[in-house]
């Protein structure tokens, strides 16, 4: 299944549902899945019991529910997208978050892959480093037909009194914002995806018993980061940024 378009927007909001579900929960049940998509627990049972056939799902009868491999790549490919047209009509847009997330509800299963790859790119300037260039730098992506993604603004520079570290070098507890992205290509467009943008307030949670890989919470997620990716993102630590 390569294509998001082979999976109906039924079978997406299940997947996204339980996607973030098992970001807050280690076992998640069938009245877990029914209290989030506002659904009755037979109906719910009954389309677990089809997503198990096609392979999407690892559920047996009053066991809990996990995502199989393949349906936590659709998961994840569904939940960036709203992520990001989200990010677009609040941030854009001015959109409160409330009709935001119910519009992009209702986009994220119509809008074509060229559009969505075309927004991603767009928010990743919006999102950039000096944000008051954005519609210029996008319009000087267009023009020169480059990928979006092998563009790597320069980093706001720092003060005396900023604490800046990697995210990758933080501690559990500790919080901060993120002043960059050093990374282009696939990292880049991955990090962006997954909303590790400039701006953010990212807080580190705990590492691995090995050190990779590491997790942090951002925008309201818990998120598993490779040390590799988190190396490429400066964070400034909280008691040392100043505006």
């Amino acid at each position: 299944m390569s294509e998001l378009q082979d999976v109906s927007p039924v079978t997406q909001d299940y997947l996204e549902a339980i996607y973030r579900l098992q970001l807050q929960k280690r076992v998640i049940r069938v009245r877990d899945i029914a209290g989030e998509l506002g659904l009755k627990a037979p109906t719910v049972s009954e389309n677990l019991r089809l997503l198990a056939e096609r392979g999407l799902v690892e559920h047996e009868r009053y066991e809990d529910v996990r995502l199989s491999p393949e349906g936590a790549r659709v998961a994840q490919q569904v939940h960036n997208s709203h992520r990001i047209l989200c990010s677009f009509l609040t941030d854009v847009l001015g959109v409160d978050s409330e009709t935001a997330e119910k519009d992009a509800c209702a986009i994220e299963h119509n809008i074509s892959p060229i559009t969505m790859n075309r927004l991603a790119a767009f928010m990743g300037y919006v999102h950039s480093e000096d944000p008051a260039h954005t519609i210029q730098l996008f319009e000087e992506y267009k023009k020169q037909k480059r990928d979006a993604f092998q563009t790597r603004p320069a980093p706001v520079k720092p003060s005396a009194d900023m604490k800046i570290c990697k995210l990758s070098e933080m501690k559990p507890g500790e919080e901060g914002e993120i002043r960059a992205v050093h990374e282009t290509g696939p990292i880049r467009k991955r990090l962006m995806e997954m909303g590790v943008l400039r701006g953010e307030r990212v807080r580190f949670i705990r590492e691995a018993p090995l050190g990779d890989p590491i997790e942090i919470r951002i925008r309201g997620y818990n998120l598993s980061l490779r040390k590799s990716e988190a190396s490429a993102v400066e964070v400034i630590l909280d008691g040392a940024a100043n505006n």
